[in-house]
């Protein structure tokens, strides 16, 4: 597996975040639709804030997020 390393101005970066969201109870709730229209506003959203989404899948109870975030960015305020 080779590293993709991102540059910005003055640095090398290479910050991958996983981020799993979980339903209360694990209850299945989510549907396909739910999953996609989350998918595009998480896209948005890193888009935005100079950071790629490489990964959403998910399932009727949880989603994941696997995020290429750029230095600029502080992970609690995503």
């Amino acid at each position: 597996m080779s590293t993709k390393l991102r540059k910005a101005s003055h640095s090398i970066f290479s910050i991958h975040l996983h981020v799993i969201f979980v339903t209360k109870y694990r209850r299945q709730v989510l549907t396909k639709e739910m999953i996609e229209d989350a998918k595009d506003v998480f896209q948005r959203v890193l888009d935005s804030n100079q950071s790629i989404l490489s990964n959403c899948e998910g399932e009727a109870d949880h989603l994941h997020l696997l995020i290429d975030l750029h230095p600029n960015n502080n992970i609690s305020n995503l």
